[in-house]
């Protein structure tokens, strides 16, 4: 009955100062007239303009253009609830209103609000649904503050614990990542396996696509077991094929499907293709040009010379297409999709062919610049084939989704910084090899003394694990385990190829299970990662709130904490 009346004295008042400003003009002065005009103006303006303001206090409110307020669900859902109501109460503080729809607008920046207004905030934004990005900005605002500690203990802070609990699992959503890492830098160096067979520096490795057979190449010459297939359909039980034992083989290659594999022998006249279906009858043809890999979809290859070509007949390989360079091309490699082809020519440019029509590009979409780009050695494309990740001096991630405007991002600026050189030789060299996780999550470096992983998204978050030279690596489908080919000394033994599990089906499960814990189990996992993160001793009192909440926890994760942070002996014969 309130919006009713109204809404009519509205239109009475509207319609009264039509009629004065029609009929009486002439008596009118200027600035009277001026004064109509902005009446009238500023009313028709507000037709288009909600008053949003603090429940039970009408006289504390601000307007909204309704365009604007619209993109929260909530207000268009009472908006239309009260009937077209142009005033919408809200059980919210006026301040933080303006805080929100300041956001919104792009007007209000909230780098510059302090953490209480932060939580706030986020609290607003996930009552009144805004949109995704705008809610995305406001958290990782808040997980800044936490990671750059000016919120001392997450476990106990009253501002945080004001945050709606579905939000305080979204803001720590990568609480399993980070027990990941912490579980890979705590086991991976002693759970090596290995794969018995080689009898010298394995130079290449590769696998098909569902992880059930695995190639290996091996530099020796003399006649020994060069080529390896491997059948890795139970981890338990992985045995071996002998493919090649008369020539040195320096690179080697896996058709998705596991039907085929090539090897590029470097010192004598011979590239192989291999018909690997049975393992038990393989089957071989040679061929003069080099072969390098296989497209995802199985179909085709390419060889040294910047040539793709069918292999749907082995009896009959066609050469399909020929991409143009002004210079020798290094590092080829298909994007997932198979829609792309990139390569680095002279190790200054980076070089993407769009190979998915019958218009193709020949000549390729280059990205170089007037600075060093790294003298890249290594590609490889994300899952999602829209960027590429470049090694060589440096450490680039390539945005490849406009192919018409490439741009990078350095995410390590000088190779050197990571440590991984030996004295007074160029750090770039000491890089043997890169690839690049299913996930698109970590990044792979081989070594003159072993294997290193980084976070695409947080490069300063590594693991390294010394064993020796690693001149070749493959990620399982399910990046859970890592094989490395090269020579290693582990022991008094010397082992050349080595198949090291990051992750356990167990902890794999252990850590899925998080997503099912409450926001105060959710925030002590995360304040011991952090602890641990920066090397901060780690003590749980046992009348602390932390204690309470870490007894909260599953047995086996607790187990798993105690292992990972915690002081030797801490929870000794407690369980």
């Amino acid at each position: 009955m309130k919006n009713i009346k109204n809404i009519i004295k509205r239109g009475c008042l509207f319609g009264m100062i039509i009629f004065v400003a029609n009929i009486f003009p002439m008596r009118m002065t200027e600035v009277g007239k001026k004064s109509l005009q902005s009446y009238i103006q500023k009313q028709k303006k507000r037709e288009k303009q909600y008053f949003i303001y603090e429940m039970n206090d009408e006289s504390n409110g601000i307007w909204v253009d309704k365009e604007l307020a619209q993109k929260c669900k909530t207000i268009k859902a009472m908006a239309e609830d009260y009937g077209g109501e142009t005033n919408i109460p809200l059980n919210i503080p006026i301040h933080t209103i303006k805080l929100v729809f300041g956001i919104l607008d792009n007007k209000t920046d909230q780098h510059n609000l302090s953490f209480e207004e932060l939580i706030d905030v986020a609290n607003a934004c996930n009552f009144l649904d805004v949109p995704t990005d705008k809610m995305n900005a406001v958290l990782v605002e808040i997980k800044e503050v936490i990671d750059q500690s000016d919120v001392e203990n997450i476990v106990v802070n009253q501002v945080l614990k004001k945050l709606h609990p579905d939000l305080q699992k979204v803001l720590f959503v990568n609480i399993s990542d980070y027990l990941k890492d912490c579980i890979i830098k705590k086991y991976v160096q002693d759970r090596g396996k290995s794969l018995v067979g080689h009898s010298a520096s394995v130079g290449s490795v590769a696998m098909n696509s569902d992880g059930t057979k695995m190639i290996s190449g091996c530099y020796i010459d003399q006649p020994k077991k060069n080529v390896i297939l491997w059948d890795m359909n139970d981890p338990n039980n992985i045995f071996s094929h002998d493919i090649l034992d008369n020539c040195g083989i320096g690179l080697v290659a896996i058709s998705p499907d596991g039907k085929y594999a090539i090897g590029d022998s470097s010192r004598h006249w011979g590239n192989y293709l291999w018909n690997i279906s049975d393992p038990n009858n393989i089957t071989y043809k040679r061929f003069k040009t080099n072969l390098k890999g296989f497209s995802p979809d199985s179909k085709n290859f390419f060889g040294g010379a910047l040539t793709i070509r069918d292999v749907n007949d082995p009896d009959k390989i066609t050469s399909k297409q020929t991409l143009i360079s002004h210079g020798y091309i290094f590092s080829k490699v298909f994007s997932p999709n198979g829609k792309l082809m990139a390569g680095t020519e002279s190790h200054d440019y980076l070089k993407v062919w769009d190979i998915s029509s019958a218009e193709i590009n020949n000549h390729g979409y280059e990205k170089s610049k007037q600075e060093d780009l790294g003298g890249i050695l290594y590609l490889a494309f994300s899952p999602d084939s829209k960027s590429i990740v470049s090694c060589g001096n440096k450490l680039i991630l390539w945005d490849i989704s406009d192919l018409h405007n490439i741009t990078s991002a350095v995410l390590v600026d000088n190779i050197a910084d990571l440590n991984i050189g030996r004295v007074g030789i160029n750090s770039r060299s000491d890089i043997y090899s890169m690839i690049l996780s299913h996930d698109g999550k970590k990044i792979a470096l081989g070594y003159w003394n072993g294997f290193m992983l980084l976070d695409i998204n947080n490069p300063h978050n590594r693991v390294r694990v010394e064993c020796g030279h690693v001149h070749s690596m493959v990620f399982t489908p399910n990046d859970r385990q890592i094989v490395t080919g090269g020579k290693f000394r582990r022991v008094l033994l010397e082992e050349y190829l080595i198949l090291w599990t990051l992750l356990t089906d167990e902890e794999e499960a252990l850590l899925n299970q998080i997503k099912n814990y409450n926001a105060n189990q959710v925030r002590l996992i995360y304040q011991l990662c952090l602890q641990s993160s920066k090397k901060q001793s780690i003590v749980l009192k046992k009348d602390s709130e932390e204690y309470q909440i870490f007894m909260t926890l599953p047995e086996d994760m607790r187990k798993l904490l105690t292992d990972l942070f915690l002081p030797k002996g801490w929870f000794s014969g407690w369980w």
